[in-house]
């Protein structure tokens, strides 16, 4: 396998401020605290603080789209309640649902947020 140094990064989980020199190929590995990885913040504490943030935000943007569509006059005709439920179901709630077993290790406090912020917008 060849792993291509400049995209790898290293990253130690826990409460620690250890520094790792890692090097492949004379490289040296960047060190992180906080990474994206497909769309999961994680940090070394794994505080999905940032996650909920990052999910509030991402809903948000979504349900704008989707209440700009079905602005009144302007917007897309809704003869029934179903278009918009369908937006919703395809637009809006898979950035609810997405990665949602991360939810299980996040504070009951980001949880509450999450669903607050969520909800209070749709």
């Amino acid at each position: 396998m060849v792993l291509n140094a400049s995209k790898t990064k290293v990253m130690i989980f826990g409460n620690t401020n250890d520094e790792v020199k890692l090097l492949v190929n004379g490289d040296v590995i960047e060190q992180d605290n906080r990474y994206n990885y497909i769309g999961v913040l994680l940090d070394t504490e794994l505080d999905f603080g940032k996650q909920v943030d990052f999910v509030i935000r991402k809903t948000k943007k979504a349900l704008g789209k989707v209440l700009s569509l079905i602005d009144g006059r302007r917007g897309v005709p809704v003869q029934t309640c179903q278009t918009g439920i369908n937006l919703h179901k395809t637009l809006v709630r898979p950035h609810l649902e997405y990665a949602m077993p991360v939810l299980a290790n996040t504070s009951d406090k980001d949880v509450c947020r999450l669903w607050r912020k969520c909800s209070a917008s749709s």
